[in-house]
């Protein structure tokens, strides 16, 4: 229940900002922004699933990318290239906006 409230409230952002059009140089920062909402719901589900191996913890967080709605694919994309590192910093020790930083 948290992690879909904690999703919605993101995606409100993501999809705030989605609906103006963009300019050029703030293309990057809009998928910088949605980049940052998908590794969070990552991180959430990793963190939520501790014990379990990265392919488990992916075949878990596929199906949670629909809240992401038209960036469904981008959001299952972003888990299978990105998951396994953030993963690792999770399973070292890092919390979720360090492991996060490099899109946040």
């Amino acid at each position: 229940m948290f992690r879909t409230a904690f999703v919605f409230c993101l995606t409100v952002t993501v999809f705030g900002a989605a609906a103006v059009p963009l300019a050029a140089e703030n293309a990057k920062e809009a998928k910088n922004t949605i980049d940052c909402t998908i590794c969070h719901l990552f991180i959430s589900i990793v963190e939520a699933n501790m014990g379990l191996s990265l392919s488990n913890v992916q075949a878990i967080a596929n199906p949670e990318c629909h809240v992401m709605g038209p960036f469904m694919s981008e959001c299952t994309n972003f888990i299978q290239v990105n998951g396994p590192s953030c993963y690792q910093k999770i399973h070292s020790g890092a919390n979720a906006n360090s492991a996060c930083s490099q899109w946040c």
